[in-house]
C-alpha cells in the first residue's frame, strides 16, 4: 500500500516460568525519526498507517518479559508504493452537474481501499480547491455547481 503496512513475526516461546513474553516492541523507523509502539503478547502483526508514499521504512522488533527487554530482531526494510494517479481529465462546468467516470484501477496483489478525486483551477497547482474521498465501489462522481462555473483540471488516484 502506499499508506500503510503490515508486519508479522513468530511468537517468542521458551524459556523458564516467568520468563514469558508479555508484549512486543515494534520500531519503524524512517530516516532519523523512530517511532515505537508496544502490542501484546498474543498479537503477532500488526499494521503502520499513515506513512508516507514511495518512502523507505525500517522495523525492528524486541520481546519483552517480566526482566525487561530482550535484543532487537534484524531489522527488515520495506518501501511503500506510489499513489498512482489513474487520469487526469480538464471538465468544464457549465450547466448544473458534469459527471466524470473512471475504470476500476487493479494493481495485482493489492487492494484499492478509496479513490481521491482531486479538483484544481490551476493546472500547476499541487493542492486541490476540492477533495473527494469515494470508496473503492464507486466508479463515478457527479460534479455539481458548488464547485463555481468555471475549468477544472481533475485527478482521480
Amino acid at each position: 500500500s502506499s499508506t500503510q503496512a503490515t508486519v508479522t513475526w513468530s511468537a517468542v516461546t521458551g524459556g523458564s516460568p516467568g520468563e514469558e513474553v508479555t508484549e512486543y516492541n515494534l520500531c519503524l523507523i524512517q530516516g532519523s525519526d523512530e517511532v515505537c509502539t508496544l502490542v501484546p503478547a498474543d498479537t503477532l502483526s500488526y499494521t503502520f498507517e499513515n506513512l508516507n508514499p514511495e518512502t523507505e521504512y525500517t522495523v525492528r522488533i524486541s520481546a519483552i518479559n517480566a526482566f525487561g527487554e530482550g535484543p532487537s530482531s534484524p531489522e527488515a526494510n520495506f518501501t511503500t508504493v506510489s499513489l498512482p494517479s489513474l487520469s487526469e481529465v480538464i471538465v468544464t462546468v457549465d450547466s448544473t452537474s458534469y459527471e466524470i467516470s473512471w475504470n476500476e484501477y487493479v494493481v495485482p496483489g493489492a487492494t484499492v481501499e478509496y479513490y481521491i478525486v482531486c479538483f484544481r483551477r490551476d493546472q500547476s497547482s499541487t493542492e486541490c480547491d476540492k477533495t473527494v474521498i469515494l470508496p473503492p465501489s464507486q466508479l463515478s462522481y457527479t460534479i455539481s455547481n458548488d464547485l463555481g462555473f468555471g475549468q477544472y483540471f481533475v485527478t482521480v488516484s
